[in-house]
């Protein structure tokens, strides 16, 4: 057999042999790498560094306790009303009103937010309304403080999944070091030394016995819950009434931390994932391309090499050593021939988190601080001992060995002695140079700006910040007054120079609006001259207030002067509403123009005015759609066209009619809910479609029978019997939901109703809550039925029934969802539901 090939002829079977020759080629290079791979697996497992999966083992003795589970029990409920409307901000432990003095927290009147609070924005918090805050869970917490006095802590995980072994005790470390910081802090307010010993304690344990994992996530969180207790220890010593004994095992707990000896293992464990991620990487075919076995390769040389030099790191006497070996303030990254892999992806999603986590701070970097602030707070405990027997501060460092410390304390910054200065007024202040290694006078690191933080995301290698690892001084209260009223001015001139700068954007915006509109305005009319000069109402033009009365969301609904205009220009606006609609044919909207949604809206404000578009809007709406761009356009004619009133009511029957068996059908029959009253002669043509084989028709139809409210004689046992007997859940649930609107007309309805909120699906029992919520006559019946799905498992039959309640705007009601909103469980939007209440109960009120 032969082909032929540009004019030459060539045979089949030589290109065959070819082909199999460059096959034999590849495969040979692939066997090669693997070959080399193999060799290079072989001599890191030589040289005694980990290259699988297989060779670690996180797991727990029997008889450890299971910490994840205790954790959890101590976790309160964030989703609860509370917790979402008013969150708990954390009290800055270091927050400083000078380079070194900081806010004794504890001993002020109120405590400040780090947020302010909505709607009053306000950064002042109650004692009383803190310690509400955080009563959530105490005995599972005191529970945690017991467990926490003795034993290592450690978590159970599974190292076989490598890179996806989940690490869900994180966060909850975290979260009760805070916690446990905050019940401390209530604690010294409120005069019990106990209790504040006892939370501080169980912190520090959190921080001291805890043996993270070797992954880099897991010992930077343990890096900064240090920090944490650093600050709640301070505020702690700020008072006097500590034994030695508590203070000796505050200190030996510090001692016993250990931030740098087990780092090199997270390298093991990373270059272990690398290699099983290369191994199991599914994107790839089968066998592995050269590439992806020369970065595997080059990842397991290049892991070795961090290895290596986080073993020097960590055997640094002070971060002075330590900065100047290699990878230490610069990360060193590995950059991948492949990047389109598992491994790839992986790593460039390692990097941005961690990135945006810690901006600017390397791995080694932010154990070199940790071990600094732990060398000053040993030694801040050493000399609170030292003022507990001696009545008075040492005059220095020295005197503190051999009896509180096993040798005079040093920098672990340079090597040198502690900076150290005993004040007249009986204080003292500690502090080490930092990582910048310069003498900042005691300077307290101030948290960065989002813009600094930023700028250190941008660049993944060491920022060094200009300030000292600080035991600080304590505030003055005159000076900490002085502090908040600047802070207050500050936030104050910074709020105004914000509102003025949004209001001359928003001006701007509006002549940039309307240049764009008297534009697009000029461009049509020299198309269309017949549609003549576009109506003004008070000197504003129509598509401004067309513009304005889309704005729902920001007016809290369609705003009353916008509705009012477009009313006053009545009919005259037709023919523009048509023009800015989408319609056959049309081009991509002239900028300048209002959007669709805002002409739909104002449509709905001209209501039977708009009329005069209903011949227009009946050709459009009994067309085929044959692309997107027609339905898009059918869709806003047919709704546009149902708010017309009684006169669009044969144009959209008649357009029914011709859809019959098309799905879209649904929607033109949902429309009618938009008649309202209107649609009473239109209902028994409706309910010709209550059979219709597409459910979502059926659907629509019960929707448009409830909001039309009309011929209970005919509707209510149609609703009924599909509530009953139809087999689809949405059918279900809009028929019960519709049923509401004729229980004044209806002894069956309530009872059906109330057996609908025992039915099996989900959809039916919501469609019934939002039924009974219309029935305003009988809220002693009502009320009760409603109430208890405030407290269901479904979410949204919560929030369903929060609505209904609010719909009935009873005070029975709103009682109801008082009670529920301090369940831990309520929906998060329960509060805004309480507030329209008020609101609705108000206005009922007034004359």
């Amino acid at each position: 057999m032969q082909i032929r090939f540009i004019g030459q002829w060539l045979v089949l079977p030589s290109i065959i042999a070819a082909t199999s020759l460059f096959a034999d080629e590849s495969s040979n290079e692939v066997l090669t790498a693997q070959s080399s791979l193999q060799k290079i697996k072989a001599e890191l497992q030589e040289q005694g560094f980990k290259t699988e999966l297989t060779q670690f083992n996180f797991s727990t003795a029997s008889s450890s306790p299971d910490w994840e589970e205790i954790l959890e029990a101590t976790t309160p409920d964030r989703g609860s009303v509370r917790a979402v409307n008013d969150p708990l901000d954390h009290p800055e432990l270091m927050e400083t009103t000078g380079s070194d003095r900081a806010i004794v927290v504890w001993i002020q009147d109120s405590l400040k937010r780090q947020t302010p609070s909505w709607p009053d924005a306000s950064y002042e918090v109650t004692w009383d309304d803190f310690a509400d805050r955080i009563s959530e869970r105490q005995s599972q917490i005191d529970a945690a403080c017991v467990a926490l006095q003795t034993g290592d802590i450690q978590f159970n995980l599974d190292p076989s999944a490598g890179s996806g072994m989940l690490l869900p005790h994180l966060p909850l470390v975290k979260l009760l070091t805070q916690m446990l910081n905050d019940r401390a802090l209530l604690a010294l307010h409120e005069g019990k030394l106990a209790a504040a010993w006892t939370n501080l304690l169980a912190a520090t344990r959190l921080m001291s016995a805890w043996n993270p994992e070797p992954v880099e996530l897991s010992h930077r969180l343990r890096m900064e819950d240090a920090k944490l207790v650093f600050g709640a220890t301070w505020q702690v010593l700020e008072t006097n009434g500590w034994t030695d004994a508590q203070l000796a095992r505050l200190q030996r707990e510090w001692e016993s931390a250990d931030f740098l000896s087990h780092l090199p293992e997270v390298q093991a464990f990373r270059r272990a994932c690398d290699v099983d991620q290369f191994e199991h990487d599914s994107s790839q075919p089968p066998p592995p391309a050269v590439p992806q076995l020369e970065d595997e390769g080059r990842v397991l040389r290049f892991s070795r090499d961090r290895e290596i030099e986080y073993r020097h790191a960590v055997q640094a006497k002070t971060w002075l050593q330590m900065r100047s070996l290699p990878g230490v303030t610069n990360e060193v990254l590995f950059e991948p021939n492949i990047r389109n892999n598992r491994f790839g992806m992986n790593l460039s999603s390692r990097r941005l988190m961690i990135g945006i986590r810690w901006p600017g701070i390397t791995f080694l970097a932010q154990a070199a601080e940790a071990e600094a602030e732990r060398n000053v707070v040993i030694t801040a405990l050493a000399l609170e001992r030292f003022r507990a027997k001696y009545q008075r501060y040492p005059e220095t460092l020295q005197a503190l060995a051999p009896e509180f410390l096993s040798a005079a304390p040093v920098d672990f910054a340079n090597g040198e002695p502690l900076h150290y200065q005993v004040t007249p007024d009986g204080h003292f202040l500690l502090y080490s140079v930092g990582l910048d290694g310069a003498d900042n006078q005691g300077k307290i690191q101030i948290p960065p700006a989002r813009s600094e933080r930023f700028a250190r995301w941008r660049d993944a290698n060491l920022t060094v910040p200009e300030c000292d690892i600080v035991w600080p001084l304590p505030a003055p209260v005159a000076e900490v007054m002085a502090f908040r009223k600047q802070q207050a001015e500050a936030v104050a001139e910074s709020n105004a120079k914000q509102q003025a700068e949004q209001e001359a954007e928003q001006k701007a915006e509006k002549q940039r609006a309307q240049a764009a509109r008297q534009a697009a305005m000029k461009q049509l009319l020299a198309k269309k001259p017949a549609l003549g000069q576009e109506p003004v109402y008070q000197g504003i033009p129509l598509s401004s207030w067309v513009d304005k009365v889309g704005q729902i969301e920001a007016y809290n609904g369609a705003p009353a002067d916008a509705v009012a205009a477009i009313r006053a220009i009545g009919s005259n606006a037709v023919p523009f509403l048509l023009e800015w609609m989408p319609h056959p044919g049309a081009e991509t909207p002239v900028e300048g123009f209002p959007n669709s949604s805002d002409v739909r809206v104002a449509w709905w404000a001209l209501g039977e005015q708009g009329k005069s578009a209903i011949p227009v809007l009946a050709r459009i709406i009994n067309q085929p759609q044959h692309k997107m761009e027609d339905y898009s356009v059918w869709t806003e004619s047919a709704m546009a066209i149902s708010y017309f009133g009684p006169d669009a009511i044969e144009p959209m029957l008649n357009a029914a009619t011709n859809m019959a068996g098309q799905h879209e059908l649904w929607e033109l029959l949902h429309n009618f809910r938009n008649l309202g009253t209107n649609g009473a002669p239109a209902v028994p043509a409706l309910i010709h479609w209550i059979n219709d084989p597409d459910f979502y028709v059926r659907a629509g139809v019960a929707t448009a029978l409830g909001e039309i409210g009309e011929r209970p004689d005919l509707v209510v046992p149609v609703l009924l019997r599909a509530l009953e007997q139809d087999t689809n859940s949405l059918v279900q649930r809009e028929a019960a939901g519709a049923l509401g609107s004729f229980a004044k007309d209806s002894a069956a309805v309530l009872p059906a109703l109330t057996n609908a909120l025992n039915s099996p699906d989900w959809e039916t029992r919501r469609g019934a809550l939002s039924g009974l919520g219309k029935i305003q006559d009988k809220p002693e019946v009502v009320v009760p039925l409603i109430a208890e799905f405030l407290h269901d498992d479904n979410n949204v039959l919560q929030r369903t029934a929060a609505y209904a309640l609010r719909d009935l705007g009873s005070a029975a009601g709103y009682r109801a969802l008082l009670q529920a909103s301090n369940a831990p469980s309520s929906w998060p939007g329960i509060g805004d539901i309480i507030y329209q209440v008020q609101e609705k109960m108000q206005q009922s009120k007034s004359p």
